[in-house]
């Protein structure tokens, strides 16, 4: 359950990203600290510019002096290392983890990521820096396969 993923969203209502936001104190709850705390940053972040999470202006005289806000959201990102040498970063060593059966070899999880490649992602910040109306959140999401698939492929 992330930011973009209320627990309590019904399957057959399509959602609208502005509405509907998880609850930080439930991802707490379930000790989903990394998500919650996204959550509020992106709440904080909007309010902070004089947004609401609509995106529509709340506070007029803080939005006016405010830098055009714009969220990216991706999930996993994958691609090409930067740098060359020992794999670092954040996503490359956990599925270096994964491949090597050090990590998820026990269970499957009953669940799907969301992959973007890095370059796709590099492309989204782009276009929202050159496109002046851009503002709140973009999702950088290219499909949502389930783990089940996600680990045959590394086989």
């Amino acid at each position: 359950d992330c930011s973009t993923n209320p627990s309590d969203h019904p399957n057959e209502v399509p959602k609208k990203e502005h509405e509907h936001w998880s609850d930080p104190e439930s991802q707490k709850q379930r000790g989903r600290f990394s998500p919650a705390a996204k959550t509020l940053m992106e709440i904080h972040a909007l309010a902070a510019v004089g947004r609401n999470q609509a995106n529509q202006i709340v506070q007029p005289e803080k939005a006016k002096d405010a830098p055009r806000l714009c969220i990216m959201n991706p999930n996993l990102i994958l691609g090409p290392q930067l740098h060359p040498g020992p794999i670092s970063g954040n996503s490359l060593p956990w599925i270096v983890r994964i491949l090597k059966g050090e990590a998820m070899n026990e269970t499957i999880p009953n669940d799907s990521m969301s992959i973007i490649d890095v370059r796709d992602l590099a492309l989204l910040h782009v276009a929202c820096f050159e496109n002046e109306d851009a503002s709140g959140r973009y999702f950088g999401v290219d499909k949502s396969y389930p783990w089940e698939e996600i680990l045959t492929v590394f086989e």
